[in-house]
């Protein structure tokens, strides 16, 4: 039984690793990040609370029978004791089986506790690797756009001063605003002159 347990907690516990590293695995390529994968283990819970009782306290009545086989002939006596032993050690080695199977089958639930409490762990480590790889990107993807941002602005600024410096040097030429420089084409300047 506790091999077929191992089986089933192996083949589960597997499953949910697999699943978890997968789910983790396609975070890390959405969001281009290298996500930790996750292993566990579990095993057969330990404790037990199994006991064993080597004797009973003897009743008013067996005392009774102890001292009547006590006088009677030995083969007598002996035969009377077999036949009581023979029924009593069967249900007493009936006894402490079922002592052992209850044992068991606590371990046997306390395991099973053990290992959903791991499944569940490796659905919650997942749950919070995820959200912690959606706010580093987010975070990235913030910073980028104020990076974008602030080299547009630094963009528009050097514009705004190329415009400036531009109109600055036209104006200390002496040239009309729309007259053409030496630059300009003869198209560019019939398009400006027909404004």
């Amino acid at each position: 039984m506790e091999e077929a347990f191992r089986e089933v907690e192996l083949r589960f516990l597997e499953r949910a690793q697999a699943m978890s590293n997968r789910v983790l695995d396609i975070a890390g390529e959405i969001f281009e990040l290298e996500l930790p994968s996750i292993s566990l283990e579990a095993d057969l819970a330990k404790d037990g609370e199994f006991w064993f009782k080597l004797g009973e306290p003897a009743a008013d009545l067996e005392m009774f029978v102890r001292a009547l086989v006590r006088v009677f002939p030995k083969s007598f006596s002996r035969r009377l004791i077999r036949r009581k032993w023979e029924k009593e050690l069967s249900v007493l080695f009936d006894r402490h089986c079922g002592r052992a199977r209850y044992d068991f089958c606590l371990r046997i639930q306390k395991s099973f506790d053990l290992l959903r409490l791991r499944v569940m762990e490796v659905v919650d480590k997942t749950v919070e690797k995820v959200e912690e790889a959606v706010r580093m990107a987010t975070e990235e993807k913030n910073r980028s756009e104020m990076g974008v941002r602030d080299r547009l602005s630094r963009m528009d600024q050097n514009i705004q001063f190329l415009e400036d410096t531009l109109g600055r040097l036209k104006g200390s030429s002496g040239s009309p605003p729309n007259a053409p420089t030496a630059r300009t084409t003869s198209r560019e300047a019939s398009v400006g002159g027909d404004r």
